[in-house]
């Protein structure tokens, strides 16, 4: 589980792993694109499920992190909390400098609140 603190730190880690998921992602939407407008002479299935599977991956590996991918363009990560004994969400949205926001684990983006320094974090160590 992570804090405000704890999750901005784990964000400058994860940071070239975000950049590859953008550019991953960038990359498979102007192919399906070709495809879609009948361009695909450059296209082949075979990268399009590489791609699809180098995603899917990366996902997968910040999952196992308890970091959850919302949304990539602009991107959008969840980290599990716990805030004043409740599981919630700390929200980053891209180019803030920081994770300053939290969600209910119902609400989603459209429920985010400024973490303040009232705010009390729980953490707890799970073992993998």
């Amino acid at each position: 589980m992570y804090t405000p603190e704890t999750a901005t730190e784990e964000l400058k880690k994860i940071s070239p792993l975000l950049l590859k998921l953008k550019q991953k992602h960038n990359r498979y939407t102007k192919l399906v694109q070709s495809l879609a407008q009948n361009k695909s002479d450059n296209v082949s299935n075979e990268e399009l499920e590489i791609l699809e599977y180098e995603i899917v991956e990366i996902m997968k590996s910040l999952e196992e992190k308890r970091i959850y991918i919302r949304q990539i363009n602009p991107l959008i990560v969840d980290f599990l909390a716990i805030r004043m004994g409740q599981p919630v969400y700390l929200c980053w949205k891209e180019n803030e400098p920081k994770v300053s926001h939290y969600h209910g684990t119902a609400e989603g983006f459209s429920g985010r609140r400024i973490v303040t320094p009232f705010d009390e974090w729980q953490v707890f160590l799970v073992k993998n």
